[in-house]
């Protein structure tokens, strides 16, 4: 796996879960939102290889995990006064 290609890819899951939650929540059909980086990981699978996708699925897995944790910033979960409580 040469570097930019990971870096490529790297990339392409960081946009696919920004777009999973900023824009696609507005979009949802009775509360279902697509899995933006699911679908990244599946065309890497088909294209490079199930051993370069199982990276990326990890990566994908890690990066989504911390989102919901709340390490990475998530948009839904923000107040009215920047992320911190009112107390």
């Amino acid at each position: 796996m040469s570097w930019i290609r990971a870096l490529v890819a790297f990339a392409a899951v960081s946009v696919a879960l920004v777009l999973q939650v900023s824009l696609f929540p507005h979009l949802a059909w009775h509360g279902i939102v697509p899995n933006l980086c699911l679908l990244v990981v599946v065309g890497a699978a088909l294209t490079r290889g199930p051993q370069f996708a199982a990276v990326l699925g990890f990566v994908a897995g890690v990066l989504n995990v911390l989102r919901a944790a709340g390490v990475v910033a998530d948009p839904e979960k923000r107040t009215r006064s920047g992320g911190k409580s009112d107390r």
